[in-house]
C-alpha cells in the first residue's frame, strides 16, 4: 500500500529524492487508456479508469462512460480522465495554424 510520497528536488545538476508521510493516503488509482469496447472493459473491471486524448464529449457521455460503469461492478464509478491539448501564445493565429497541422491526421480519418 502507498503512504509515502516521492519528491524529487532539482539543485544543480543533482537530483535527490526524498519520501514524507501523508497521513490517510491510500494506493493511487491504476488509469488505463482506453477506447476500445474490451480495454474500456477492462478498465472498468480492473482498473480506478481511463485516460483519453482527446476526447469528445459526446464521445464520453455515448461510449466510455456507460462501458466503464457497467463494469464497475458495484465499485465507485471509474474515472475518466479527458487530456486535452493546450497552448499559451501571443501569437493565436501561428498557434491554431500548428495545431491545424498536427492535428490533421484527425480530421483526415474521418473524411
Amino acid at each position: 500500500m502507498v503512504d509515502q510520497i516521492l519528491v524529487l528536488e532539482l539543485g544543480g545538476r543533482l537530483a535527490r529524492g526524498w519520501s514524507a508521510d501523508v497521513p490517510g493516503a491510500g494506493p493511487p488509482p491504476v488509469l488505463v487508456a482506453a477506447m476500445s469496447p474490451a480495454m474500456l472493459r477492462g478498465a472498468g473491471e480492473l482498473a480506478g479508469g481511463t485516460v483519453t486524448w482527446p476526447p469528445g464529449s459526446r464521445t464520453i457521455a455515448d461510449h466510455i462512460r456507460p462501458a466503464l460503469d457497467e463494469t464497475a461492478a458495484g465499485r465507485p464509478a471509474p474515472a475518466v480522465v479527458a487530456s486535452l491539448p493546450v497552448c499559451l501564445t501571443d501569437d493565436p493565429a501561428a498557434a491554431r495554424d500548428r495545431a491545424a497541422a498536427a492535428f490533421d491526421f484527425w480530421e483526415s480519418g474521418r473524411r
